[in-house]
């Protein structure tokens, strides 16, 4: 199965840390997680770990470094400009994405808010989206938007972006 998670200061952490728990419970093996830069830490980038949820990243933190280099993980050297393209040509057929977004407004209308970037292009060619819905999502303007209709399953967190 391959995931998308949003990335930079929208990583949904808690939905990361979630999906270890039940992946590693459950002996489901062989999850990739693709990505950029992921905030905060990431449970499965370990020895342990890695044979549950594999990242797959497209930009590598301090907080994955030591995970690539021991081959708990995997880095893909591409310009950010050109990740969209794996997506909207299914070269990598995303199943679900794993979100950080706002709360819907009165029209239905969630944002990703703080991080953008490459999350328009996964969420778009997702087949799932699942998304943290986060009352302290600052609201932003753009090709952002995702409306209520589109999410698959949500989760109510208030939590800092």
């Amino acid at each position: 199965m391959k995931l998308f998670t949003q990335g930079g200061c929208a990583t949904p952490t808690h939905l990361l840390n979630e999906l270890y728990k039940i992946s590693s419970e459950n002996n489901i093996t062989g999850l990739k997680n693709y990505h950029i830069h992921l905030e905060g830490q990431i449970p499965y980038a370990n020895d342990e770990g890695s044979k549950f949820i594999r990242s797959q990243c497209f930009f590598v933190g301090s907080n994955l470094r030591k995970s690539v280099n021991s081959n708990n993980a995997d880095y893909i050297p591409i310009f950010l400009s050109d990740i969209p393209k794996l997506f909207y040509q299914n070269i990598i057929n995303l199943d679900i994405a794993l979100i950080n977004c706002s709360y819907p407004d009165h029209h239905g209308n969630c944002t990703l808010g703080i991080s953008v970037d490459i999350a328009r292009s996964a969420i778009k060619n997702s087949k799932i989206i699942v998304a943290m819905m986060n009352k302290k999502m600052p609201r932003t303007h753009g090709d952002g938007i995702i409306h209520i209709s589109h999410i698959d399953h949500a989760i109510e967190m208030d939590v800092d972006p």
